[in-house]
């Protein structure tokens, strides 16, 4: 089939190829419009041992099991912040009563990747965000080997805080892409249905069509408007 063929089949069938893309544009803006933008920011931390006496002699490995122990201290750290014990304390530093136990909980997230610990903070307000992370932190660093039931000079255990909340980041240029993306699949619907359309559809538009589907050959046209 040629490509003046799509291209006939688009002209006739525009309305779809135009609809679907604009009204996926419109529904796309209007949920712009009206949703809460979410603020999102990070605090990273990391857990080391540090042992307050020196090796022995040079075949301790002491250092070396605690070392790897650590892997399994994240594992634990993990699970154990998600908990709203860990929550409770990052409420009870913020000047906000207004912020709950409960808030908190929802707002964390916790992901860790090798030995560091990087916990989330996603809220529906910039500051809260940013007061929420830097709590969390503070938090983490002096009570999180308490709440895996550690000592933290006994069991030599310290959190290290990486990096410290700056600024929240808006999902809002993550959303307005997501609107054109969905714009974009929508167009390439309405093509794909404008197709089906005008394959379903059994009039002959012009002398290629009719002479294909009647395997006669185009002699000659009726010209649709009259000549003075």
């Amino acid at each position: 089939m040629e490509l003046k063929t799509y291209f006939s089949a688009l002209r006739r069938r525009w309305p779809i190829v135009v609809a679907l893309p604009l009204l996926a544009l419109m529904l796309g803006l209007y949920q712009e419009v009206t949703r809460t933008p979410m603020w999102t920011t990070d605090v990273r931390a990391r857990v080391l041992f540090d042992p307050q006496t020196p090796p022995t002699n040079e075949f301790d490995y002491n250092r070396f099991y605690l070392f790897g122990s650590t892997e399994y201290t994240i594992d634990d750290l993990v699970e154990v912040l998600q908990g709203n014990v860990f929550a409770e304390g990052v409420a009870d530093r913020l000047a906000d009563p207004s912020i709950t136990s409960t808030d908190v909980e929802q707002a964390l997230g916790m992901e860790r990747r090798h030995r560091v610990l990087t916990v989330s903070v996603t809220a529906s307000d910039e500051d809260d965000a940013v007061n929420i992370a830097a709590a969390a932190g503070d938090e983490l660093r002096e009570n999180a080997t308490s709440l895996l039931g550690l000592d933290q000079i006994e069991s030599e255990a310290l959190i290290e805080i990486v990096d410290r909340p700056a600024e929240a980041m808006s999902d809002t240029a993550r959303m307005r892409l997501l609107i054109v993306l969905q714009a974009l699949a929508a167009a390439g619907l309405g093509v794909l249905l404008a197709f089906l359309v005008d394959y379903l559809d059994d009039t002959l538009y012009d002398s290629d069509t009719a002479s294909v589907a009647l395997r006669l050959p185009h002699l000659a046209s009726v010209p649709s408007e009259r000549r003075g």
